[in-house]
């Protein structure tokens, strides 16, 4: 059965009928791209969207019962038939990768008979919603799991039509489990989904599933907004028209000026971009900086995933946001990756009139690999000499490279291991060289290499279940930071957390890691202005 909240929306809301929007969720999360994007919601991982299960249903007001927008049980005889296999039709959007197909499969166990939908392969089945005239937006869905050995369905939503991203979840068995029966969700998502014509769901494999992963009952519902007429339809069914929005330039909030497309310099033989979000009207005095590097695996990302996030310090926390490209491994091995984002930094200094930030009050945030990188940048500040050219050609040499506070998610640190010896993205980043066979430069790209008791403050965190990068590294990266006397190491592993936080966690962790750059970035006592490097000053 499938419901669309169209030209009944009047009727419905005379009922009293209104909508909610809940999403699904995975274990191991990855998030846009291996990385945990900051925002300035301590509630929540990412700006857009709270990461936190509806386990009992929440009071609506009197006023605003909750209706149904969408809903589809994948069991209306006309679209999908009885005995499985058919390809899952409008309005759902098929974006597998390589021409897969996500299909129906016939089952005597769904909430629903006789179908649900499997997920494997490359598949990802998207969603498009406008909730203009909806607030209060959940994603309900149920799922279930047989015969797993690895892979998973990452669960996720965007509130610009798929320029970023937010993964709320990933669907496997329980470690240690082949099966997990079926199993009922919701998730609510924040006010970034209200009243939004730009809404995406999108359901996906994530690497390569060896498993039976199934949906089934997937609804959206929410409430009303008084005195906000709704759309036509919530849900939208053109691929067409979403690929014309997904081109666009962003559209930044109120309140924030983008600089989307800053040239900074050059990465190479080509020019370096960065983005950079601040007030719409100049403040009366200059604003601190929070810069965040995007992950991975050094072999891709990109800072335009970030956008929404770096507006959203801006709007809700008192920085200047800023988001940078780096030259991936596929252009460039190591150390361009850190020549870049020190770049970036110089950059920044070198413009803090125009940008009206403050050049003494940067700090950086990123996530695997580049929590990597953002550690780099703080053991290795102004470091002009040694083995390696950390620093690189790209423009504003004499300006410094230093940063007040770092925040590391789960990034990669320790390339002495085994497991370093055998990670593809490790060896690539060593220019196509097992770690081991080239032991010393393995040893340069390590931020623990350099630490000492000038480094800034650190903030990490690891979560003891991630199976991307062992926690391990982070601990030895902790020890390091201690043992050359880093007077702030704040590190902590989590137990349960994988490759990116989720639920009550990740608020918790985003929290603290906010707590932190407030401390050591917004209001740490400043007594020398930090501009240019000691030995360039002019």
């Amino acid at each position: 059965m499938k419901r669309l909240l169209g030209e009944k929306a009047s009727l419905l809301r005379l009922g009293g009928l209104l909508p909610v929007l809940a999403l699904s969720a995975c274990a191991g999360l990855h998030l846009t791209g291996s990385s945990v994007i900051p925002s300035a919601s301590a509630s929540a991982q990412l700006e857009s969207a709270a990461v936190s299960p509806v386990v009992a249903p929440v009071a609506a007001e009197a006023s605003e019962p909750v209706v149904e927008l969408f809903a589809d049980q994948f069991d209306d005889p006309d679209s999908y038939g009885s005995t499985g296999g058919i390809a899952v039709p409008a309005p759902w959007v098929q974006e597998g990768k390589g021409g897969n197909v996500a299909k129906t499969s016939a089952s005597s166990a769904a909430p629903s008979l006789p179908n649900m939908v499997k997920l494997d392969g490359l598949d990802a089945l998207s969603l498009l919603l406008d909730t203009t005239g909806f607030r209060h937006l959940k994603l309900n869905y149920a799922t279930r799991a047989s015969s797993y050995t690895s892979g998973c369905v990452v669960v996720e939503w965007s509130a610009d039509d798929g320029v970023t991203w937010t993964t709320l979840e990933q669907f496997k068995p329980p470690q240690g489990q082949s099966s997990e029966g079926i199993k009922k969700k919701s998730w609510a998502l924040s006010d970034a989904a209200d009243n939004n014509a730009h809404v995406k769901l999108r359901f996906r494999t994530e690497d390569t599933v060896k498993a039976n992963l199934y949906l089934d009952s997937v609804s959206v519902t929410g409430q009303a907004i008084p005195g906000v007429a709704s759309a036509a339809t919530a849900v939208r069914e053109s691929p067409d028209a979403l690929a014309a929005t997904v081109n666009k330039p962003f559209n930044a909030p109120k309140g924030v000026k983008m600089y989307e497309d800053v040239e900074i310099g050059t990465a190479g033989k080509r020019p370096l971009y960065t983005s950079i979000a601040v007030p719409e009207v100049a403040p009366d005095s200059p604003m601190p900086v929070v810069v965040y590097i995007h992950g991975g695996g050094w072999n891709h990302g990109g800072r335009k995933d970030a956008l929404s996030a770096i507006s959203s310090y801006v709007t809700k926390r008192g920085y200047i946001g800023v988001t940078l490209d780096y030259r991936l491994t596929t252009e460039a091995p190591f150390p361009a990756q850190v020549q870049d984002v020190k770049l970036a930094i110089r950059y920044l200094r070198a413009h803090a009139e125009q940008y009206h930030l403050n050049p003494s009050r940067i700090g950086v945030w990123g996530s695997s690999a580049g929590g990597h990188l953002a550690s780099l940048l703080g053991t290795t500040g102004d470091l002009v000499s040694g083995q390696i050219d950390l620093e690189g050609t790209g423009g504003w040499a004499e300006y410094s490279d230093k940063v007040q506070a770092v925040a590391d998610w789960y990034g990669p640190a320790d390339f002495t291991t085994d497991f370093a010896n055998k990670y593809s993205s490790v060896t690539a980043l060593l220019g196509g060289k097992n770690a081991r066979s080239v032991s010393e430069l393995a040893k340069q790209a390590m931020p623990g290499t350099y630490a000492s008791a000038s480094n800034p403050p650190f903030w990490i965190r690891h979560g003891e279940a991630d199976s991307t990068i062992p926690y391990a590294d982070s601990v030895a990266f902790a020890e390091q930071l201690k043992a050359a006397g880093v007077e702030v190491v704040d590190f902590k592993t989590v137990p349960g957390e994988g490759h990116g936080f989720t639920g009550d966690a990740a608020a918790q962790a985003t929290k603290e890691a906010w707590a932190f750059m407030d401390r050591y970035v917004k209001n740490a006592a400043v007594s020398e202005p930090i501009v240019y490097k000691a030995e360039l000053a002019p």
